[in-house]
């Protein structure tokens, strides 16, 4: 199991970073500076930022998801986004169910109050996004998913990548997650469904 360890710096910024990172300032640019450091953007709206940066972590390509909080009704509803989501990948590791790596989770505060925050997960390298012919490969996601009582709340085909020599599957955007009594039969109903209706 991989340790993080709580790193505060200057402007606010408090990290929770995994302990065998080889050079945390890389992380940090591309956190902090995204303008600067951001070499594709993945997705881009007034409430998220989903970036790939420069920079590399421990020789690997990081992707940013960052949780803009721009008025005082997002911050306080939405300023536990980041941490729910790191909390999330890594229970959803434990149940083995695959994921990214998770590199950190970050916030940063001005006068105690959230005003953004997010992960640095790994890049998914010879991944690809699911295609709708290849649903049968994720039966046994599923399966454990519904024996750990893994509860993914939008579990649709963007959310989904296959590996491109084989059928290993890793699933993305775990904010919404709960973990419920296993082997529910509702919750297996509910990831189909959510499947189906993408």
């Amino acid at each position: 199991m991989k340790l993080f360890s709580e790193i505060k710096r200057a402007g606010g910024w408090r990290y929770r970073l995994r302990e065998d990172i080889s050079d945390p300032a890389a992380l940090f640019k591309a956190v902090e500076e995204p303008e600067a450091t951001a070499k594709t953007v993945l997705a881009k709206g007034p409430r998220r930022h989903v970036y790939q940066p420069n920079q590399v972590v421990n020789g690997r390509k990081v992707v940013v998801k960052t949780f803009i909080l721009p008025s005082w009704r997002l911050r306080l509803r939405h300023k536990h986004y980041g941490r729910l989501e790191y909390e999330n990948y890594l229970k959803a590791d434990k149940c083995g169910i695959e994921v990214p790596e998770v590199f950190a989770f970050f916030e940063q505060r001005k006068g105690g109050i959230v005003q953004q925050n997010g992960i640095a997960i790994e890049f998914l390298e010879k991944f690809r996004r699911l295609q709708a012919e290849q649903i049968s490969v994720l039966a046994p996601v599923l399966h454990q998913m519904f024996l750990q009582g893994v509860n993914h709340t939008d579990l649709a085909l963007g959310n989904i990548f296959k590996h491109e020599a084989d059928d290993r599957i890793k699933i993305i955007d775990w904010q919404g997650w709960e973990f419920i009594q296993p082997r529910n039969e509702r919750q297996l109903l509910f990831q189909l469904h959510r499947l189906i209706r993408g």
